[in-house]
């Protein structure tokens, strides 16, 4: 089966696309909800996302990894912060 947070994300994602409706502890169907793909909620896209990078970082090779980096960078994607010695 599925985990407690799985079904929580499931649930919220479907929630996001007025699915069904969430009130309190219980949750209740949208009656004629009309058809979106999953990929217009905002939730799903980003743990698609993540799920993406996780896939690049289990599986890359270092220079794989590094031109990913860079290419994220350069994208604008994420910016790498050194630390001072100060802080």
């Amino acid at each position: 089966g599925w985990s407690e947070k799985i079904l929580i994300f499931m649930l919220e994602v479907f929630a996001e696309l007025h699915l069904v409706k969430i009130r309190g502890d219980r949750v209740e169907l949208i009656a004629r909800p009309e058809k979106k793909s999953l990929d217009t909620s905002h939730r799903y896209r980003k743990a698609k996302q993540k799920e993406q990078v996780l896939q690049v970082l289990l599986y890359s090779s270092y220079r794989d990894l590094v031109q990913y980096i860079q290419s994220c960078q350069e994208e604008g994607l994420w910016t790498l912060k050194k630390k001072s010695a100060l802080s």
